[in-house]
């Protein structure tokens, strides 16, 4: 969930309207209730959210299912990883959304909103390498951690995949290739929910405050880092390294009036 109800509290105090789609939180232990609580209107319908909102919230990118809900001037808040895929790029440039990603806000060459998401991976990280190191899991039977009179196991990082790494999901995470088990999560934050959104808002909930307050030129005038989320606008491509990765134009979002500025750089 991109939202905890705490911020549609927030939000709705500040006079704006929190459309949410109903049994949205549920799967990260916030039920309806809290958000009907906070005065958000709860929606069976997930086009209406679409088409009722100026600014939509999400955790992970549109699937193909929601380009054609997408309509020029909405603004779009999530995970774009748009290098990764050139299909999602376009549609969202066909749509005119303004398109922000979260992962590309840097601030003193950090990325703020993307490490919450790589310390819970990291985490993770060991408590599912040791759970899949039991020997019902085909694993080596070995425990992680070791006990007295027992050397643990060593872990040796090799790095973000490697030649046999395929996507897995929750409901199918690993298998073995080459006799290697391989868990190849898309989405590790996923498996911890409640923590993955509780963390996500406490850092994105003061750009969605102020993207909703101001609108995106003056919040971007409040927070310059919030001009590096741009990756789509107007139809045009916005970021540099996206443009790059699929080997496309690029323009450049003007900081005095966001207008596309009409050199390519």
């Amino acid at each position: 969930m991109a939202l905890l109800p705490s911020g549609a509290y927030q939000l709705v105090k500040r006079g704006h309207e929190v459309v949410v789609e109903r049994g949205a939180g549920v799967g990260a232990g916030f039920p309806d209730a809290e958000y009907k609580q906070a005065g958000a209107t709860l929606t069976d319908s997930h086009a209406t959210v679409f088409a009722k909102a100026g600014l939509i919230v999400k955790v992970k990118e549109p699937l193909p299912s929601e380009f054609g809900l997408l309509r020029p001037g909405q603004m779009l808040f999530t995970y774009l990883h748009l290098a990764a895929g050139k299909p999602l790029t376009e549609a969202l440039m066909k749509s005119r959304v303004t398109a922000l990603a979260y992962e590309t806000i840097e601030v003193n060459r950090r990325l703020p909103l993307l490490e919450p998401m790589s310390e819970i991976a990291g985490r993770m990280s060991i408590l599912v390498g040791g759970y899949f190191l039991a020997k019902h899991f085909g694993g080596s039977g070995v425990l992680l951690g070791g006990v007295p009179g027992v050397l643990p196991g060593k872990v040796v990082v090799l790095g973000g995949c490697a030649e046999t790494s395929r996507p897995t999901t929750h409901h199918d995470p690993v298998f073995v290739e080459e006799g290697v088990t391989h868990y190849c999560m898309a989405n590790m934050p996923g498996a911890f929910a409640r923590t993955a959104t509780q963390a996500l808002t406490n850092v994105t909930y003061r750009y969605i405050e102020s993207l909703a307050d101001h609108g995106l030129a003056e919040a971007c005038r409040l927070h310059l880092a919030l001009l590096g989320s741009i990756n789509v606008m107007n139809g045009k491509l916005t970021h540099q390294a996206v443009a790059e990765a699929h080997g496309m134009k690029w323009e450049k979002p003007c900081r005095a009036d966001l207008s596309i500025c009409s050199e390519d750089v």
